[in-house]
């Protein structure tokens, strides 16, 4: 946060783990000791919400790929 990189987090919500991981990418606003919220938006480049993301459940962590940087600066213009 501090650093001001925008990440894709990959979640796996043990609690509905029959679904698909979730992705989240975006700037992250809050850090706690178990959570934290990241602003996010989707994949047509539309600001969605703030979601608090339990750091439990987190799968992969990602940042400087191609995907994150590639629309990470897009959405920084906006």
């Amino acid at each position: 946060m501090e650093r001001d990189i925008w990440p894709g987090v990959e979640l796996v919500d043990k609690e509905r783990s029959q679904k698909s991981p979730m992705f989240f990418v975006g700037p992250i606003t809050e850090v706690g000791r178990s959570e934290f919220s990241i602003y996010c938006y989707d994949a047509a480049g539309c600001w969605e919400k703030t979601y608090k993301l339990e750091i439990q459940n987190i799968f992969k962590i990602i940042f400087d790929d191609m995907y994150t940087k590639h629309f990470n600066r897009y959405m920084r213009t906006l």
